[in-house]
């Protein structure tokens, strides 16, 4: 799949492409000043993991991963986010989806909610 524009690093082995960021960006837009997006993989879904993204107060134990943005992964998620990309895919009628690229993950759903990782 190619990628939208530009990847920027923003965290040891996590990318968030330009459209990404400038998406999350928007979004804060509409949400008070002591709020953030929170990226973290929750033990969910039929394959045993699914990503999660929370747009809400910033919490004292998120950690940054973009400076100058609000941007954030939960501690418990750090190694299972390593080497995914985060992107944005433009769809039909002007509209689009966050889309997580990893290499580790196997055994995904058949709905493509959920996943697991090659140990």
């Amino acid at each position: 799949m190619k990628l939208q524009k530009q990847s920027r690093v923003i965290m040891k082995d996590l990318v968030l492409t330009d459209p990404a960021i400038a998406h999350f960006s928007h979004l804060l837009e509409t949400h008070p000043d002591d709020h953030g997006v929170l990226f973290q993989v929750l033990n969910k879904g039929c394959s045993g993991m699914k990503y999660d993204i929370v747009v809400g107060p910033i919490q004292k134990e998120w950690v940054p991963i973009h400076e100058g943005k609000k941007i954030y992964v939960h501690p418990d998620s750090i190694d299972v986010l390593k080497n995914v990309v985060v992107d944005l895919k433009q769809l039909p009628l002007d509209q689009s989806k966050v889309i997580f690229l990893n290499a580790n993950a196997k055994n995904a759903c058949g709905c493509g909610e959920s996943f697991n990782l090659d140990e």
